[in-house]
């Protein structure tokens, strides 16, 4: 007969496989890049992200807000500030960032088995359970999104805090019974509960359990119900009280734990101050109303992970379907309570399943958002912790069974696997939303950019900014969208008339931003400059994230003053962008110096109150080549562009006349022409420019050649080239 492996040497093996295999199911996502949502606000334009690691920084992660503020978070903050220093990650180059989510997520895999091992003394059930919970496809979101680094930070923390409790008051050996599985062992002991009683407390456990609750608070205060489930281990698996002996043994155990509470009562308050900006105002009654229809969502998607999508609307709050839902859970509760003295185990899974997900449950709403595939992916232990329980009654497993189950874990690994490239880009991100809801407001939101500034279709932006605002009319950034459409198809009264009746009260900071600055465009172009100022003014108030804004700020402000004829504050502004003018700087802004600000102004979209200023920009430099090419390419290529294409072509003409040769103000006066709709000439200057260009061998001109036939391709079809050209004229101008 083959000697069974020693149980010590059979856990640690389970625990490797575990880790590696969650390590490599994730793995890919480490190539990810950044997705614009929330990862601009939390990394990739957080001061303290991009500007990294340093001594300095450390106490600042302990002394700030940083992210979107509503939370206090200092050591979330420091270990970014760790993928920075350990793995080079930056927000060009954020592979350490998702590296590091990966390698939390599969260390939380190990601790969770570690848990559920010490829960039933049984490593098979334990090990397929935490298999369960770390290859199911509802952690996606909080492995692959960067942003959701305090899901898994905090979770590692949580599992520690567990395990170290479990650990303070387990009688001496119990994590090594001999009633692990193996062929031919007796059932586990019998779970009948014992009186209350006081067992052996290891202190040196004890406080590292309140050590770990600590920074797990620190990472998200999403722990604060974390001590609500040490009493429910204190039923089970611990066994310190029965359900008998309850109401005489329960006030003495939370006494035990008062500076767990006593730190998720503080966690809990000064997260709700610090929300109270973000915290939806929807009446009390109707968000307990929701709870039933909510709790059901994570459920089902927990059993059946179908319809998995980033920023879920949930399932209706209809009072049929909330009162189904209902159903539904009392079901589910009545049928832990009947086995309860078979299998407490399931009981206290489900609590710990209802009680970790309470705080993000929808009893307190944060924006528009009820539900989120994230949210489960603490309170998910809770049903790992029940599924354990169940697998541990039986004392061997048929091979048909281990077959079944691995069949299954293999089942819910092909969908991990499916559902990761969701969040390879931005546009995968939001067509997996569109899928499933056309018409969500990040849906809408993302529509909107491209319509406007990718495909120059202004009428269907400004329909498309009225569905925003009919979903959420208080949003700044359905008020901004609103703004430009207007702007651009109608006029800058009609636009500042309709934000005198949508001022937004849901702010967003660096929406704010580009709003302030585009009324203060508007405000200039219809001729009250002190509007404009107070608007610029507020503008940089509204503190927006990057660390490239006072540059930002001072190239638009600059450009707005241009607009409202104030000479001398543009000029003001224009000193405070690093090289833009020479040093000395100048008494007035030239025409070189004008394009930039310009430039940058009408990258916003606000091209009708732009227009005239570059127009005057090309009459006061007629004999400027640069500067002329630039403003025809500017104008010709823009999609929507408001400009005259005779305008366009008369600049370009302009500039190929001062300079006849050049092969760049070649290819923008073909570009022009084909503005105006002469495809003919276009196609006849592009392709004597594209011969001449292959004359020559070196790779610039390869470059060139190969962008110019691309655009002959265009012409050939009757189709104008259209780019954003506006960010390349302000950056490198």
């Amino acid at each position: 007969m083959t000697p069974r492996m020693n149980p010590t040497k059979r856990i640690v093996l389970a625990a490797c496989v575990l880790f590696t295999t969650t390590l490599a199911l994730f793995l890919p996502s480490a190539s990810f890049p950044l997705v614009n949502l929330d990862d601009p606000v939390f990394v990739t334009y957080n001061p303290i992200v991009v500007d990294g690691f340093s001594w300095h920084s450390i106490p600042h992660a302990f002394t700030g807000l940083h992210g979107d503020r509503c939370m206090y978070t200092p050591l979330l903050w420091l270990s970014f500030l760790a993928d920075t220093l350990l793995f080079r990650a930056s927000p060009s180059s954020p592979a350490g960032f998702h590296l590091s989510n990966i390698l939390l997520h599969a260390a939380n895999a190990v601790l969770l088995f570690f848990v559920l091992r010490l829960c039933t003394r049984r490593t098979l059930p334990a090990l397929l359970a935490a298999a369960f919970w770390a290859l199911h496809p509802l952690r996606v979101e909080s492995v692959a999104w960067v942003t959701e680094r305090k899901d898994t930070l905090s979770t590692l923390f949580a599992l520690a805090s567990i395990l170290l409790y479990l650990k303070a008051f387990s009688p001496r050996g119990g994590t090594s019974s001999s009633h692990d599985w193996s062929p031919g062992v007796q059932p586990p002991p019998s779970t009948r509960h014992s009186s209350p009683v006081t067992r052996h407390c290891n202190k040196g456990c004890q406080c590292l359990a309140l050590a770990a609750f600590v920074a797990g608070l620190l990472s998200k205060p999403m722990l604060v119900t974390l001590p609500f489930l040490f009493l429910l281990f204190d039923f089970w698996p611990l066994r310190r009280f029965s359900y008998r002996d309850a109401l005489r043994a329960f006030p003495r155990l939370a006494f035990e734990k008062w500076p767990f509470f006593l730190l998720s009562a503080i966690a809990a308050v000064v997260t709700r101050h610090l929300q109270d900006v973000a915290v939806s105002g929807i009446p009390l009654l109707l968000r307990l109303g929701w709870l039933p229809s909510n709790y059901c969502f994570y459920l089902s998607k927990s059993i059946w992970p179908s319809a998995l999508v980033p920023l879920a609307e949930g399932y209706p709050v209809t009072p049929l379907f909330v009162f189904f839902s209902a159903v539904i859970l009392v079901s589910a509760v009545f049928v832990a309570l009947a086995l309860l003295r078979r299998c407490p185990g399931l009981a206290v899974g489900f609590a710990a399943f209802f009680g970790l997900l309470f705080p993000v449950s929808g009893i307190v709403v944060i924006g528009a958002h009820r539900v989120a595939d994230r949210y489960a992916y603490l309170p998910a232990i809770g049903l790992s912790i029940a599924l354990a329980a169940v697998l541990a009654l039986h004392p061997r497993f048929r091979p048909a069974f281990l077959a079944l189950a691995l069949a299954f874990l293999a089942a819910l690994a092909a969908v991990t696997h499916r559902i990761l490239p969701v969040w390879s880009s931005s546009d995968a991100l939001y067509d997996r939303i569109a899928i499933f809801y056309p018409n969500h407001f990040n849906v809408l939101a993302t529509r909107f950019r491209e319509t406007f500034f990718k495909k120059g279709d202004i009428p269907l932006a400004n329909h498309i900014a009225d569905a925003m605002l009919a979903r959420r009319p208080s949003n700044a950034i359905a008020v901004w969208s609103k703004l430009l459409a207007l702007a651009a198809e109608n006029s800058s009264q009609d636009a500042l008339d309709f934000y005198a009746s949508h001022n937004p009260s849901e702010a967003i900071p660096d929406i704010q931003f580009h709003l302030h600055v585009a009324l203060a465009a508007l405000a200039a172009d219809v001729g009250l400059p002190d509007q404009a100022l107070d608007h610029l003014e507020q503008a940089i108030r509204d503190e927006p994230h990057g660390p490239d804004v006072l540059p930002q700020y001072h190239l638009t402000a600059s450009a707005v003053c241009l607009l409202a004829g104030l000479d001398d504050e543009a000029l003001g502004h224009a000193r405070l962008v690093p090289q833009l003018l020479p040093s000395p700087p100048p008494s007035a802004l030239s025409p070189e110096h004008r394009l930039k600000p310009l430039a940058a102004l009408w990258g916003l979209g606000l091209y009708r109150q732009t227009l005239p200023a570059l127009l005057r920009l090309a009459a006061d430099a007629p004999s400027n080549p640069g500067i002329l090419n630039n403003l025809a390419w500017l104008l010709a290529t823009t999609p929507g562009s408001p400009a005259s294409p005779s305008d366009a072509l008369s600049i370009a003409r302009q500039a190929h006349s001062l300079v006849p040769s050049s092969p760049v103000i070649l290819d923008t006066l073909s570009v022009a022409l084909a503005f105006d709709q002469r495809f003919d000439e276009a196609i006849a200057i592009a392709e004597s420019l594209a011969e001449s260009l292959r004359q020559t061998a070196s790779p610039a001109s390869r470059e060139f050649l190969d962008h110019l036939l691309i655009r002959i391709d265009l012409y050939r079809r009757h189709l104008p080239y259209t780019e954003d050209a506006a960010p390349r004229l302000f950056l490198d101008s």
